[in-house]
């Protein structure tokens, strides 16, 4: 019976080694994905804070659409947004419900923008409002030295009227400044 035991044991031993050199592969795999996935997010941390509060060199042109006309103010980065200023001006013939948020493309990537208005802010024809449009650093720039030196933010609006709804894409032509201000 003592044989039996031992050779039990031997084989209980031997069928579970296998199972525990499997686990200690997983646990080390995992431990060191871990370690580089927060490598990663330490790298992005970092670029984060090199593409800090970069301003425009104020070299910025900007084209409306459909009656909305808009003239830049300025552009910047700050704590990992870039934030483009600009006034608008409403010549559509009708007052508009703008929406305060849409899609912007810069530099051949594309995400979503929002801006500093209340939900369906009211532009009224004729009149003319600041906005302040603002999109994550990250969102549209794969580098810390990838500006976008053009940015088209496509801004929703309703007629006031009629709810009727309109796109209106709103180009911008940036040229950045390479040194904190």
């Amino acid at each position: 019976m003592k044989n039996f035991i031992k050779k039990a044991g031997f084989v209980l031993g031997c069928s579970l080694l296998p199972i525990i050199v499997f686990g200690i592969t997983i646990y080390i795999v995992l431990t060191k994905s871990t370690d580089y996935k927060y490598e990663l997010e330490s790298n992005r941390d970092f670029d984060n804070k090199y593409i800090n509060n970069f301003q425009s060199l104020g070299s910025m042109v900007a084209f409306g659409d459909k009656g909305i006309n808009v003239t830049p103010v300025d552009a910047y980065i700050e704590s990992g947004m870039v934030i483009v200023k600009s006034k608008i001006e409403n010549k559509t013939g009708v007052n508009l419900k703008l929406k305060n948020f849409g899609i912007v493309t810069g530099n051949f990537t594309k995400n979503i923008f929002y801006t500093d208005y209340d939900e369906d802010t009211v532009l009224n024809n004729g009149d003319s409002k600041e906005v302040e449009f603002e999109v994550g650093a990250y969102d549209i720039m794969n580098t810390s030295d990838d500006f976008p030196t053009n940015m088209v933010f496509t801004l929703g609006a309703y007629n006031a009227s009629n709810n009727n709804y309109n796109e209106y894409n709103l180009d911008f032509t940036i040229a950045w400044k390479y040194a904190s201000p």
